[in-house]
């Protein structure tokens, strides 16, 4: 009796010192598991998702919807995939505020979403840019858009603002948002590969279900900004 006592407690050991071993060995790989970063080939495994209707170029693809806004000289344009959306003068989007004209899709959870940007005329001054706003309060958002000719601003509805600075003119420029719960980051590329933050930690609770948009806006004499390569990636 005292023998299998003594081999009973052996093994409970042996069995209890195997599965420390085991949780230890998950709990190693677990952590040195590399973060998603914009450059990381998960994040960069983006989803096209066209602003054209496949049977009607003309028109915006299922799921996109056109908004005005308050714009007397809105007017948006489908070619060859590429979305120009021009803003008439005197359109904002600030605080209470939400004049300008835009384009935007419905989304929920999280994500990461993509454009690339250039204009055609006008001023580049907070004149265009990517977004996520609220289903529910279109005053509640953040938005990526140039800020002069060599610098970028995340901002959002009367609140902070963070900019980040390019090496090259962002007269065309590729655009990235991300959502993460209630975290919001931003990055800005030359090429669509290799991605600068402009902030990864930008705090903001929208609601579940959200708008993705693409907007353009002017203070002064108006402005019209193409839109193409749009991405989105589920996080």
């Amino acid at each position: 009796m005292y023998t299998s006592g003594i081999s009973k407690k052996k093994l409970l050991r042996r069995v209890a010192l195997t599965t420390l071993f085991f949780f230890c060995s998950w709990w190693v790989v677990a952590c040195s598991a590399p973060s998603i970063s914009p450059n990381s080939p998960s994040a960069s495994a983006a989803v096209d998702k066209p602003l054209a209707d496949p049977g009607d170029p003309a028109k915006l693809a299922p799921g996109w919807s056109c908004y005005q806004g308050e714009s007397q000289e809105f007017a948006f344009a489908l070619d060859g995939g590429v979305l120009t959306i021009t803003a008439g003068a005197k359109t904002q989007q600030w605080a209470k505020t939400n004049s300008a004209p835009y384009v935007a899709l419905d989304a929920e959870g999280d994500f990461a979403a993509q454009t690339k940007l250039d204009f055609n005329s006008g001023p580049v001054s907070y004149s265009a840019g990517i977004g996520i706003m609220s289903a529910d309060d279109p005053t509640q958002w953040v938005r990526l858009a140039p800020r002069g000719q060599s610098a970028l601003g995340l901002i959002r509805n009367g609140g902070r603002e963070i900019t980040a600075t390019t090496d090259f003119p962002v007269r065309a420029v590729y655009l990235k948002v991300q959502r993460r719960g209630g975290v919001i980051s931003a990055y800005y590329s030359k090429d669509g590969a290799a991605w600068q933050p402009v902030s990864e930690n930008y705090e903001l609770n929208l609601s579940p279900k959200v708008r993705l948009y693409l907007v353009a806006l002017s203070l002064s004499k108006g402005v019209s900004a193409r839109f193409s390569e749009v991405k989105i990636t589920p996080l």
